[in-house]
């Protein structure tokens, strides 16, 4: 089960300046599964309580806009997943293991996905066991970046980034 599950393939989410969005119940799979578009110019939390195999589980397109914040706590496995043709572009923040651990990775970009982290973004990433940033897993998964990246400030794991794929630092 997940907590908030945004499934069909075509749908479209908006979450507006003002809107906060947080999930923190105990899932089997997730707290966010996001299968059609969802765009992010408010706050979504996933985490601060309990704990689930994924925070935020990405197969659609997520577009978190730079008024938008993501912030992921409590995963066991993967604070974030993109995958499957899924993509993600971030121009705003993202906050993993900011409160609480994340367990191994926390972005895990594979399948054919695309990552794309614009000049305005900022990506955050603490408290995780392996990884910080895996690209890549059985097939070809692009991960663009031109904005920041900070990686185990506050206990990070074996690597921060893992990639077995393609992984383009363009500033």
């Amino acid at each position: 089960s997940n907590g908030l599950w945004l499934g069909e393939t075509f749908s479209e989410f908006n979450n507006y300046p003002t809107g906060i969005i947080n999930v923190n119940g105990q899932y089997t799979l997730g707290g966010i599964q996001n299968v059609g578009i969802l765009n992010n110019f408010g706050l979504i939390v996933y985490g601060n309580n309990y704990q689930s195999k994924y925070g935020l589980q990405n197969l659609g397109t997520i577009n978190n806009k730079q008024s938008g914040t993501i912030k992921v706590n409590n995963s066991s496995q993967y604070a974030i997943t993109n995958q499957q043709n899924a993509e993600f572009n971030n121009e705003g923040s993202i906050q993993i293991g900011g409160i609480s651990n994340i367990g191994a990775t926390g972005i895990f970009n594979r399948f054919d996905a695309i990552w794309n982290n614009y000049a305005t973004g900022n990506i955050q990433i603490d408290r995780f066991t392996d990884v910080g940033i895996s690209n890549g897993q059985d097939a070809t998964s692009t991960f663009n970046n031109s904005g920041s990246i900070s990686i185990g400030n506050t206990i990070g794991g074996s690597y921060g980034i893992n990639n077995i794929d393609k992984f383009n630092n363009l500033q």
